[in-house]
């Protein structure tokens, strides 16, 4: 019996890991990196307000949406709203300078998260025709005066 998260919030498996698990741990290394850029040189450079007023926000941008989508494509399973995550920050982190890294591997990456987007919605339409036991939903009519 499935629990009610997993009803309500379906899933599906991580195609990259499967198809390309080398380009999965190449980004892996990536976010590591991504990480490690973070904590290392840009922390203390927003600290200095002449910095920051040159640029500084929008590197901050540039690697926010970078490491929304990494966060993303090394996950073991996607849901709907992973998918939207990518979706919402994808454009951005291809157009930055940082995400350079994809461009290369952009259609393989484009294909899966399409790949993904519809076995979920194959997922949604069977678990609604199994709530509905396979019949169309009823459609009731009601006066409204």
């Amino acid at each position: 019996m499935k629990r009610p998260a997993e009803q309500s919030n379906p899933s599906t498996p991580n195609p990259l890991k499967k198809r390309d698990p080398e380009l999965v741990k190449h980004l892996a290394a990536f976010r590591s990196r991504i990480g490690g850029i973070l904590l290392d040189s840009l922390a203390p450079s927003l600290a200095d307000p002449k910095l920051r007023a040159r640029g500084a926000p929008d590197v901050l941008e540039d690697l926010y949406a970078v490491a929304q989508v990494l966060s993303v494509l090394v996950k073991n399973r996607w849901t709907e709203k992973d998918l939207d995550s990518f979706d919402t920050y994808w454009r951005d982190a291809i157009r930055s300078d940082i995400g350079e890294e994809f461009e290369c591997e952009r259609h393989r990456i484009q294909a899966a998260v399409e790949a993904a987007r519809t076995k979920l919605l194959a997922l949604e339409a069977e678990t609604a025709n199994t709530e509905t036991n396979g019949e169309p939903p009823k459609v009731t009519q009601k006066t409204l005066w």
